[in-house]
Formats: C-alpha cells, sequence, structure tokens
C-alpha cells in the first residue's frame, strides 16, 4: 500500500485531506488513518505533536525508509520557508 500512496491513496482521499488540513490551520500536522473495507478513509488522531521517526528496522518495514526521507525533507523546507518568511 505505501508503494502506491502517492498514486492511490492520496488522490482517492485529496479532498478530504485537504479539508482537515484547512480546519486545523497548522503549518504541521500528524495524522494517522487507513481505508475501512468499502474504501472510506478513518482518521484516528490528527496531532501536532506526534512522534514521527525512522528507527524501525529495514528489515521488518523495507518500505518506510523512503517515505521518512521525504517527510523529513519536507519538513526542513517548510521550516527553511518559514525562517525566511
Amino acid at each position: 500500500m505505501m508503494e502506491t500512496f502517492d498514486k492511490v491513496f492520496v488522490p482517492r482521499h485529496q479532498t478530504a485531506l485537504s479539508t482537515l488540513a484547512d480546519r486545523i490551520g497548522l503549518d504541521f500536522v500528524v495524522i494517522d488513518c487507513a481505508e475501512t473495507k468499502d474504501g472510506e478513509l478513518l482518521f484516528f488522531e490528527a496531532d501536532h505533536a506526534s512522534a514521527v521517526h525512522g528507527l524501525d528496522p529495514p528489515q521488518i518495514f523495507p518500505y518506510k525508509r523512503a517515505h521518512m526521507s521525504r517527510l523529513f525533507d519536507a519538513f526542513a523546507q517548510m521550516l527553511k520557508s518559514a525562517a525566511a518568511r
């Protein structure tokens, strides 16, 4: 599922994800969500202080490293942009 996240999950739920981001109104928020059996988006948590890490062993979570790298790079860019303002 994570290998097709940008091509399948995000487009399918773009409206809900954008609406959530707009309503929360923060520059950074972490969400924990999944799809129900019928393809609906189910949110478990939305938080500004969640722990996001890349410490899991790649033997167990081989897909995670690439996604965490993208997230960390995006977060660093967000901070640089905010500092430049």
